[in-house]
């Protein structure tokens, strides 16, 4: 009943399934039998490799929503409840408000590393419905290639989601929307 398939970025796949329990009378080693895909002879793995494939897919799942390297984004657009604040990086990480020469407030420089390497507390499932009010808008323009734009929604838990048209939902950290949506 259990199993794994491990894919590699160069295509070959690896895996096979794992069966019950056993002890090699000769040399006491202890394991669980596995059969390799492809292969007829079964081999010995450990236990922990028979705990891992009783975790859930998810726990497998990287944490990362996106991430984008500060020095390559060329402005940050925050829009809340039809007021919109935008900050520009000169291309030295140096960010200013839009058409000053204001430093970004304090609040924006602490949660810009977080912004712009967003981590997931953990990945909704495919059709798991969760309601809720979009509370933040952000528009990322990069210095090459299409502009990003995600939106987070306070659900009525308290939790926060990320929504990023035509990608999974993830529930984030909600002090980082907090800290953002203490600029307006």
């Amino acid at each position: 009943a259990l199993g794994f398939t491990v894919e590699l970025r160069n295509g070959a796949r690896l895996g096979g399934r794992i069966g019950r329990a056993t002890r090699d009378p000769a040399s006491g080693a202890t394991g669980r039998q596995f059969l390799r895909d492809g292969d007829e002879l079964v081999g010995v793995l450990g236990d922990e490799v028979a705990e891992l494939c009783r975790f859930p897919a998810d726990r497998f799942r990287s944490k990362r929503v996106h991430q984008h390297q500060e020095s390559l984004v060329r402005l940050v657009e925050l829009t809340h409840a039809g007021t919109s604040y935008a900050f520009l990086n000169d291309g030295n990480n140096r960010w200013t408000a839009r058409a000053t020469t204001l430093a970004a407030p304090e609040a924006f420089q602490l949660a810009l590393d977080p912004l712009l390497n967003l981590a997931a507390l953990r990945w909704l499932e495919p059709g798991e419905e969760r309601a809720g009010e979009q509370v933040l808008a952000v528009r990322l323009a990069l210095l090459q290639g299409e502009p990003v734009s995600f939106t987070f929604v306070r659900c009525g838990d308290g939790t926060v989601l990320c929504v990023r048209p035509g990608s999974a939902r993830a529930e984030v950290d909600p002090v980082l929307v907090e800290r953002l949506l203490g600029l307006f």
